[in-house]
């Protein structure tokens, strides 16, 4: 039987209501908007010392606004001065966000005032954090604040390399931005922050000297002339921020700054970056740093010059096949092939498993960290590689973002030539992994492993880690 005109108009009359409605209800849905902001921190290095050796391994338990703290009373060949400042053009910051919906988010400041104590001129400054209205949506994953000095450069005051950088190593806490973390049509009366912190260096074990001085052979130049600052990595160790021997932390490079990590600045264009993403982090060249074959000295060997992220050259690249009579003193600052060796090592074949394999430990003869470091061992790096990925067949290694470890390839054993550069990143670890090979952690955008090993005589990165 079919329906009658009377019954269907029924109908109409009972669900065109709800229909209208439930419109009504997604429309609000589609329209809600909110955001929440997440908190963030800067660290800006600021360095004066003429006195850092011996270098302080145990860390204060509180980092002082302090220098000129006396390490052996006498003054280093070369004096640290760098000056760490936030001008009245200011530097802009990310904050991450999450959006629900779209729409503006508001303009927002705010200010404080930095104390003359804490500058290097005698002068408080007030510094202003702000942003600017801007559109959001789901897509979205930080915004852009600036922060500046009002009337006149901030000049923070420089800091011995001995005063430490306290028990949770950010240094030393300049001051804090407040402001709302939700903003839902109005700011919350919760709060984030955004904190600034000032930070001296941790010298390089070879700071200041030549490198016949500092490993008994090699160049009678200073071509060891860098400084780190450290992090709490993801596994709640104490890790360097930077690779050995990357661009930033070599003093005297227009691109010097000791705070800075992979994706602090643009690749190509060297112009720093708001919030960068995975692959500006992992293919700045200036994060890249040496290439060490395993348990050898920095004797220059491992130096390399970084002009892209795909391009670098060896500053010694005139390698040779013959192999070392020992350990410590090759008595060469050349890539040495392992092609020679049986075991594809650059010392003969009868050192490989008859002599010490422990020199890049705590205190090792040939430890290439700063005083306080050393290479990881396999199971520090399986425990690191453990937390943040869980899995062998994972990105996160590459995704992961506070030791922001980089893409800088390798070196290989027979041929001296760069390899995967930008596509890989290989770290050693400082442990044989059988008589002839050691442990090495390596990652791409895809997968990574702590469980591999290579010839000896490849070349890879090393990232320190707190004795």
């Amino acid at each position: 039987m079919k329906p009658n005109r009377f019954y269907l108009y029924s109908l109409v009359l009972v669900f065109f209501p709800l229909l209208i409605e439930a419109q009504v209800v997604l429309q609000a849905l589609d329209s809600y908007f909110s955001i929440t902001l997440e908190s963030g921190k800067k660290r800006i290095a600021s360095i004066y010392d003429a006195d850092y050796f011996p270098y302080n391994i145990n860390p204060r338990s509180e980092a002082l606004w302090q220098r000129n703290i006396a390490a052996d009373g006498a003054q280093e060949p070369l004096v640290i001065d760098h000056q760490g400042k936030i001008t009245t053009t200011g530097l802009r910051v990310g904050i991450p966000v999450t959006v629900q919906g779209n729409g503006f988010l508001p303009a927002y400041s705010v200010n404080i005032t930095i104390p003359t104590n804490y500058t290097e001129d005698g002068n408080s400054r007030v510094l202003l954090f702000s942003w600017e209205q801007q559109f959001c949506s789901p897509a979205t994953t930080y915004i852009v604040a600036t922060i500046r000095s009002l009337d006149g450069d901030l000049l923070i005051k420089k800091l011995d390399m001995n005063m430490g950088f306290g028990t949770d190593v950010e240094g030393l806490l300049m001051g804090a931005f407040s402001y709302p973390n939700r903003y839902t049509g109005a700011f919350s009366t919760t709060s984030a922050e955004y904190k600034l912190y000032a930070v001296t260096g941790i010298p390089d074990r070879c700071l200041g000297k030549t490198t016949s001085a500092c490993v008994g052979y090699g160049a009678n130049v200073r071509e060891h002339d860098f400084i780190y600052t450290p992090l709490v990595g993801p596994d709640g160790k104490v890790w360097l921020g930077n690779n050995l021997g990357a661009e930033y932390a070599k003093y005297g490079s227009e691109w010097f700054d000791p705070a800075a990590q992979g994706g602090t600045l643009d690749t190509n264009t060297g112009l720093s970056l708001d919030y960068p993403n995975t692959n500006q982090i992992k293919q700045d060249w200036r994060a890249y740093g040496s290439l060490f074959q395993w348990q050898r000295n920095p004797d220059g060997h491992e130096l390399i010059n970084w002009t892209s992220s795909a391009t670098g050259t060896p500053k010694y690249n005139n390698p040779t096949a013959i192999l070392s009579t020992s350990w410590t003193t090759p008595n060469t600052n050349q890539f040495i092939y392992g092609i020679n060796s049986s075991s594809r090592n650059w010392v003969i074949d009868n050192l490989v498993s008859s002599t010490s394999n422990n020199l890049w430990q705590a205190n090792g003869a040939t430890n290439p960290c700063p005083n306080g470091y050393h290479v990881p061992t396999h199971s520090e790096h399986v425990n690191l590689h453990y937390l943040i990925t869980r899995s062998n067949a994972s990105s996160g290694m590459w995704r992961e973002d506070v030791l922001r470890l980089p893409a800088g390839g390798a070196r290989i054993s027979s041929s001296g030539l760069l390899f995967r550069v930008g596509n890989f990143g290989y770290l050693w670890s400082g442990d044989q992994s059988a008589s002839y090979n050691s442990w090495y952690i390596y990652f791409s955008s895809n997968i990574s492993s702590p469980y591999t090993n290579s010839y000896r005589s490849d070349g890879f990165n090393i990232r320190c880690l707190e004795n």
